[in-house]
């Protein structure tokens, strides 16, 4: 899980990050647990991608079968002008952002002008640990079976 935020400030960007980190995860959907309440408030925007994708990724995924990336470029769009729409506060979007190209995509596409106001936060763990929380989820359409694919996809961010 990538947890994706543009800031208006790379100022504001610290404290948002240390609040992030000091925050507990337990399970999807992600708004709900690391920003408990924070859709309803007016200082930040939370969006959880996977309500972004179309009904036909929703059904591919839904049989356990991961996205092409000409599945994921539509998508990505979505999840970038659901979060340009947004120009007051800060925003912050979960996603699975698995690839480079893809965190370079956001990134370009949210306006990151190199002073930091797009970052990346990598929320790894172990396997098992994902797998269980992934068990636990209850009706959501990206099931267990995708993690093989989303982990052999996967790209884990470096420092540049």
């Amino acid at each position: 899980m990538i947890l994706v935020l543009r800031l208006l400030s790379p100022r504001i960007g610290c404290w948002l990050l240390l609040a992030l980190f000091a925050m507990r995860v337990q399970s999807a959907p992600v708004e709900a647990e690391l920003l408990p309440g924070a859709s309803e408030r007016d200082w930040l925007l939370v969006i959880e991608a996977d309500g972004l994708h179309s009904a036909a990724n929703v059904a591919h995924m839904a049989q356990g079968l991961g996205l092409t990336d000409e599945m994921r470029w539509p998508w990505l769009e979505a999840v970038c002008a659901a979060a340009r729409s947004e120009s007051r506060r800060p925003v912050v979007i979960a996603c699975s952002a698995l690839r480079r190209v893809y965190r370079d995509f956001l990134r370009n596409w949210l306006g990151d002008s190199g002073e930091g106001e797009v970052r990346f936060l990598f929320l790894d763990g172990p396997r098992s640990l994902i797998e269980d929380r992934l068990r636990a989820r209850a009706g959501h359409f990206a099931t267990v079976t995708l993690l093989d694919s989303q982990l052999a996809t996967l790209e884990p961010p470096s420092a540049n």
